[in-house]
């Protein structure tokens, strides 16, 4: 009954006949996967893991795919180094799976431990070589190592096994854009694209690419359907408003740049000064300076800031702070 709920969608009743087989059978260890695999899919992640691990208990013989089952609720609730542990485990049962070397990587990924991910996606590579998200999640981390080429090399022969795979499209874009070929980026952004129209990040680095290119009318575009797909990027629409502002149309650089802040993008500073240069550009001086204050408040450090403040107080004649202003901002070594 649990499964035939579960496979209609109706996750909180296929939960419910799970724990009534289980209070008349406690130790039914298929009950508590049922249980798991509700928990997950109603989000609730920690309560699975309790569930997959009461499994393994009862019914050690199975205990890879428990495991297995657990590891995926442990990756979701961002209990990444207990994860990586419970996937070691696994491997340790069954190592020639490529697909559990893949996922060791991605949590090796996860954890900011770029070269033994790397090491990872390339066992998966040795087991099988046409395995295409070993091929990609390889690339993506001799991206971060900054080894450019190879990377490049590893989205190509993801390429040559599944050619209209959009996230090995959208990583070699980043790559060919972090060796400075917008053009060539442009393209493999538009293949990702082609094949997932519905990606908020590939447009968005596709106006990116845009600005980096002088086209700010285009990529302000691209701005707009990755914000429209995901109205909480907040990343995007600070980009956004620092393109209009490049155009001059501060009216809306300043709604744009109030979104990115709202949402507490992680350039809050950046959005902040940007802020204060449109205010400053509308004549809204009173307010600018209010930005910048709030600038060098957060960011003292901030020379960029100082000298937005300086000018401000500059503008409303208050000279002597003015200077320490940007005397500061020299300080920070800002040269103007």
């Amino acid at each position: 009954m649990g499964a035939a709920l579960m496979g209609l969608g109706r996750h909180q009743d296929s939960l419910a006949a799970f724990e009534r087989s289980l209070s008349l059978s406690p130790d039914y260890p298929a009950a508590w996967v049922g249980k798991g695999v509700a928990l997950v899919a109603l989000s609730r992640f920690e309560e699975a893991v309790a569930a997959f691990e009461r499994a393994e208990k009862l019914d050690p013989a199975n205990r890879s795919l428990w495991k297995r089952k657990k590891g995926d609720a442990l990756i979701k609730v961002g209990r990444l180094h207990e994860a990586l542990v419970n996937l070691d485990e696994v491997l340790a049962i069954e190592p020639e799976d490529s697909s559990l070397w893949v996922e060791k990587g991605r949590v090796l990924d996860d954890l900011g431990r770029s070269e033994e991910a790397l090491e990872s996606f390339e066992s998966a590579i040795t087991i099988d070589p046409d395995h295409a998200n070993a091929w990609t999640g390889k690339g993506r981390m001799l991206l971060k190592l900054e080894r450019y080429k190879e990377a490049l090399a590893a989205y190509d022969k993801t390429l040559v096994i599944v050619p209209r795979f959009a996230d090995a499209w959208y990583w070699k874009g980043r790559t060919l854009k972090m060796l400075g070929k917008y053009d060539e980026a442009l393209v493999a952004y538009e293949e990702a694209l082609s094949i997932d129209p519905a990606d908020a990040e590939t447009w968005f680095r596709k106006g990116m690419t845009l600005v980096d290119l002088k086209r700010i009318e285009e990529g302000v575009e691209n701005y707009d359907r990755a914000t429209g797909l995901k109205p909480d990027f907040a990343f995007a629409w600070l980009n956004r408003g620092s393109a209009l502002l490049m155009l001059r149309r501060f009216d809306e650089a300043l709604q744009a740049l109030d979104k990115a802040i709202e949402l507490k993008t992680e350039f809050l500073e950046i959005a902040w000064i940007n802020k204060g240069t449109a205010l400053r550009l509308l004549g809204r001086i009173s307010e600018s300076l209010e930005a910048y204050e709030n600038v060098v408040s957060l960011y003292p450090a901030s020379a960029n800031g100082w000298y937005g403040f300086g000018s401000v107080l500059h503008l409303l004649e208050r000279h002597e702070e003015a200077r320490d202003a940007f005397d500061r901002a020299k300080e920070l070594g800002l040269r103007f």
